[in-house]
């Protein structure tokens, strides 16, 4: 596992990193000391063992001896003095090391050290750059340093031994040596790009893997939810010996869960909040404790391993070609980098490490005829594979052949329906003559969140029934077809449930049909060239509605994009939902990526919440919600379905205190559900009439015959049979996956954490009618909420491989 941490110049930070290893190893329960790595190092002056005064002068910026400055800001008290990267060995690796002999524990430590100057060796090839000249537009290759250091322990667990835990830091030096012996400020925007991390973690794993078969360690990859893990685990030790050295995990997790936080900054602080000191155990006691628990689980060091060599087993570059056919499935170009922590995953446990990993994708994009070379994406070569571009360009053909498809007539049907609806916006007016008049067999219509896109339609279906037409509507989720349906009158079903009934002759196009497709921008490349396939065979139109800056597709995507761009696209830009016209306007700036203007909007309304932590912006944001209305018309949005886990459970606990919910209760998969709650459905079910995303009222439960009675936001009431189908949940908080396509009263967002992006952030803040009030604590707000506006700024759009052929000759 790797972690990439920025070192600030506080006189703390680097105090703690002057005194790493500075305690002795066997005597006291200090670490190994420090050793210099890199040709930076070398020409920096230092080598050998790291001293406390040296590397604190260097971290400032300054000489080892403190007498030169070595870049421009040297000593300022906010410059960015190194980058502690730190490799952690899977848990079995350390607690293989802890019951080991001292030949053993010399031998894994050994397997670690080279698995880490190995991965160092990529990070300096990689990101190992300096910049320079005017707006440091020149980048050069340099000479880097880090500050390496060995640990054996995770931090202390109150009145316990430590875990043990095998890890190496490496404070990567933010100062390089040039050729011409000129210094300066490391190019971290290399270190930081994506996939760089997962990269670097997955490609040292292998590299261990292979070490450690050597030793005859054999390894496997665990199994997660139906899904091989990213990390290895070796063979023979067992499940309830890493469960018994995971006292600081388990510490750490309780911490998160007890105040309903995730991800990894909320993981960060988790870990310094609850960290103790490690030096009061000597050496020789910690060992002693470890083998005793291993006694106690009966566990047999000798059983480890053979201690002869494991076979490898190479890669091919029919793997390697496999690995880039895997990705493009949800992406539909790559960088080397996401191919490298893809093989790199795939080659654990098989005795395979770096140089042969590299070698072979090296080999692979050389020669291969199924990885496709791109153009540079901000300074990165992109690929894809063959099949990907096959399926993008059977798409756009047929997106080519749609154009010309008949002579454009306005009908008096188109006429007359417009008449009968007054309040029909201009632009509204617009794109329902695009979408019924058009030459194109293809016809797209791009709208913002709320500018009314299902009324249009409404209007639209009214054209087409009144030309002969048939008409039928589909969309990604269930729910987004049964809101289209609702709210247009369009006969809709699912993609999937479509797909399967056309295929069992139970529904079909022909020449008068028209099949709508409602978040046409959620829909991936690959399902978008099946249904224009199917529509140009039936010679039947294809209308496309949707907003590609909203959630993307989980797909290889941005064929919604594409197509607008290639055959034009009627535009909704005038938002009606919200009232006020502020709020509109923050919509737009949050769509476009301005998230300082819209989050500055919100704050000035009083309507943005910044708490200490997590938890309590989570408990803020129930009390507010609870006092706002009713359930039904105030919706919560949060990123993850961890967080809307933790909520639901806290609007249910804030009901119940206030009576508003049945005192009796009955279980529901890992739910207690009472009559009053609102309900979540997850799943369809065609004989209850409910789909994936409806949600609804709990009027009754019977626990004798296991039953509840529901009432959907429809109206319509059901008793479902728990023992035949228990897909509900809570519905109090969504995922902003499974809000995008809502509009309710009342929104509350609890923003922040991995998931925010520009996409989200634009869907959660577009839900509501009247007002949006967004929550948050002080992490993942950061300063002047800077650390938020740049996650709601930053962009996950797709878009499509052919955006970066390079062109032939």
């Amino acid at each position: 596992m790797l972690s990439i941490k920025p070192i600030g110049s506080s006189s703390g930070e680097v105090t703690y990193y002057t005194h790493l290893g500075q305690e002795d190893y066997y005597v006291g329960g200090g670490e190994p000391p420090g050793v210099w790595w890199g040709t930076g190092a070398e020409q920096l002056g230092v080598s050998g063992q790291v001293e406390g005064k040296a590397f604190g002068n260097l971290l400032q910026g300054k000489s080892a001896d403190g007498k030169k400055r070595l870049v421009q800001n040297a000593g300022h008290p906010k410059r960015r003095s190194a980058f502690d990267l730190t490799w952690s060995v899977p848990k079995s690796v350390s607690v293989a090391w802890s019951q080991g002999d001292i030949e053993l524990r010399r031998q894994i430590e050994q397997a670690g050290e080279r698995a880490v100057l190995k991965i160092l060796d990529v990070v300096r090839e990689y990101c190992g750059t300096t910049r320079r000249g005017h707006h440091g537009e020149r980048v050069e290759q340099s000479g880097i340093a880090a500050a390496l250091f060995r640990h054996d322990t995770a931090r202390g667990v109150k009145n316990a031994a430590p875990d043990p835990n095998l890890h190496w830091h490496a404070v990567l030096l933010n100062v390089c040596t040039r050729e011409d012996g000129t210094t300066g400020a490391l190019d971290a925007r290399s270190l930081f790009r994506p996939q760089m991390k997962m990269a670097l973690g997955a490609l040292f794993r292998a590299e261990l893997s292979a070490e450690l078969s050597q030793l005859g360690l054999s390894s496997h990859r665990p199994r997660r939810n139906g899904r091989e893990a990213s990390w290895f685990e070796l063979d023979t030790v067992p499940a309830e010996l890493l469960e018994a050295f995971s006292k600081r995990r388990k510490e750490i997790l309780d911490w998160l869960n007890e105040r309903g936080l995730s991800g990894a900054k909320a993981s960060e602080k988790a870990t310094n909040v609850t960290k103790q000191g490690k030096d009061s155990w000597k050496r020789e006691d910690l060992l002693q404790a470890w083998q005793a628990i291993g006694e106690t689980y009966g566990f047999d060091s000798e059983l480890l391993g053979s201690g002869m060599p494991i076979t490898a087993k190479p890669l091919s570059q029919k793997e390697v070609e496999e690995a880039a056919t895997a990705i493009a499935r949800n992406d539909s170009h790559f960088s080397e980098l996401s191919l490298l922590r893809r093989v790199a995953e795939n080659a654990q446990c098989r005795g395979v490490g770096i140089d042969e990993i590299r070698k072979t994708i090296a080999d692979t994009l050389t020669t291969s005829q199924e990885i496709i070379s791109l153009q540079e994406v901000n300074g990165v070569r992109r690929f894809t594979t063959r099949e990907m571009l096959a399926v993008e360009r059977s798409l756009l053909d047929a997106v080519e052949r749609s154009s010309g498809w008949r002579t454009p007539h306005e009908s008096g049907q188109f006429s007359q329906t417009l008449h009968d609806y007054p309040t029909i916006r201009p632009e509204q007016k617009e794109a329902v003559r695009h979408i019924t008049c058009s030459s194109d067999r293809i016809s797209c219509v791009y709208g913002m969140a709320g500018t009314g896109k299902t009324f249009l339609l409404d209007v639209a279906r009214e054209v087409w029934k009144r030309s002969g037409n048939d008409v039928i509507g589909t969309a990604l989720a269930a729910k987004a077809a049964q809101g289209l349906e609702d709210g247009s009158g369009i006969r809709s079903l699912h993609i999937h449930s479509l797909l399967k009934q056309i295929e069992l002759g139970r529904e079909s196009l022909s020449a008068k049909s028209v099949l709508v497709v409602d978040e046409a921008g959620m829909v991936g490349t690959a399902m978008m060239e099946r249904l224009v396939r199917l529509t140009e065979e039936a010679g039947a139109r294809l209308v496309l509605v949707g907003d590609y800056r909203q959630l993307q597709s989980i797909d290889a995507g941005g064929c919604f994009k594409a197509i607008c761009e290639r055959l034009g696209a009627a535009e909704l830009l005038e938002i009606t939902r919200q009232r006020d016209d502020w709020a509109r306007d923050a919509v737009k700036e949050m769509a476009a990526g301005d998230a300082d203007m819209a989050l500055s909007r919100y704050h000035n309304r009083g309507l943005l919440f910044v708490s200490e932590d997590r938890s309590e912006a989570m408990r803020s944001l129930v009390t507010d919600w609870q006092n706002a209305g009713t359930p039904k018309q105030s919706l919560i949005f949060a990123g993850t379905r961890y967080e809307t886990t933790v909520l639901n459970r806290l609007c249910q606990e804030k009901r119940l205190e206030e009576g508003r919910l049945g005192v009796g209760s009955i279980a529901v998969g890992n739910e207690q559900i009472h009559v009053g709650d609102r309900v979540l459905f997850t799943r369809n079910n065609a004989a209850l009439l409910v789909r994936n995303g409806n949600t609804g009222t709990v009027l009754e439960i019977n626990p004798s015959q296991n039953s509840v009675r529901v009432e959907l936001d429809s109206g319509y009431r059901i008793v479902i049979d728990l023992a035949t189908f228990d897909h509900l949940t809570l519905g109090y908080a969504v995922t902003t996956h499974k809000g995008q396509g809502q509009t309710v009263e009342s929104a509350f967002v609890l923003a922040g954490g991995s998931m925010t992006d520009r996409e989200l952030s634009y869907v959660q803040t577009s839900r509501s009618r009247g007002e949006t009030r967004i929550y948050t604590d002080s992490v993942s707000a950061g300063e002047d909420l800077s650390v938020l506006s740049r996650q709601m700024q930053q962009s996950r759009a797709k878009d499509m491989a052919h955006e970066y052929l390079i062109e032939a000759g």
